[in-house]
C-alpha cells in the first residue's frame, strides 16, 4: 500500500521510526528544558537587583492591575516572540553563523527569562482565571515534574549545582585574598 506507515518486509517490522526517534527526542526535550534551568539560575542575582529598581516596581504594580485580557496579551506576546530563541539560534550554528547563534541563543534566553517569567509571576492570578490556561499550566507542571524524576535530570542538576558551589568558593577564596592584600 502506498504511503503505509507499516513496516517494510526488508526491516521486518523491528525498527519502526517511533523506536529510532524516541531516544533523540527525549535527550532533546531535556536538554532544552536543562538549558532554562541552568539559565534561569544563572540569571536570578540580575533579576532580583532589577526586582529592586524603583522603575520596575512600579511597572510590576500597574501589570498586577491588569485585567484578565491584558494581563494575558502582555504574557504572550513576549512568550511567542522569545521562546523560538533555541531553535534559531541552533538554526544559525548549523548553517555557520556560530558567533550569530551564540548572541542569538544568550541575548534571547535571557531577555526570554528575565521578561517572560517575571511577566508569568506578576500576573499568574490573572492567567488562571483562564480555564484553558490553568489546564495547560497544570499540564507543563506535570511535564516538568515527570523529567525531573529522570535520573539524567537529577544527575545534571546535582553537577550544575556542584560547579555552582565550585565557583562560589573560587570566587570568595579571591576576593578574601584580595581583601587581604589591600589591609597590607
Amino acid at each position: 500500500m502506498k504511503g503505509s506507515l507499516r513496516p517494510s518486509k526488508a526491516t521486518n517490522g523491528s525498527l519502526r521510526p517511533g523506536k529510532i526517534w524516541r531516544p533523540v527526542l527525549w535527550v532533546l526535550v531535556i536538554a532544552y528544558f536543562l538549558i532554562d534551568a541552568i539559565s534561569a539560575s544563572l540569571l536570578k542575582p540580575l533579576r532580583r537587583w532589577l526586582d529592586r529598581l524603583d522603575a520596575f516596581r512600579r511597572l510590576a504594580g500597574w501589570i498586577r492591575s491588569l485585567g484578565p485580557y491584558p494581563s494575558l496579551l502582555i504574557f504572550l506576546v513576549p512568550l511567542i516572540v522569545l521562546e523560538p530563541v533555541k531553535p534559531v539560534s541552533l538554526y544559525l550554528v548549523g548553517i555557520g553563523q556560530y558567533y550569530a547563534g551564540l548572541i542569538v541563543f544568550v541575548v534571547g534566553e535571557a531577555l526570554k527569562i528575565l521578561l517572560v517569567e517575571r511577566l508569568f509571576h506578576l500576573t499568574r492570578p490573572k492567567l488562571m482565571s483562564f480555564r484553558l490556561f490553568a489546564w495547560a499550566y497544570g499540564w507543563v507542571i506535570e511535564i516538568f515534574a515527570y523529567f525531573r524524576s529522570f535520573e539524567v535530570w537529577k544527575s545534571a542538576r546535582r553537577w550544575f549545582e556542584e560547579i555552582r558551589a565550585f565557583t562560589r568558593r573560587a570566587l570568595s577564596s579571591q576576593l578574601e585574598l584580595r581583601r587581604q592584600r589591600v589591609r597590607r
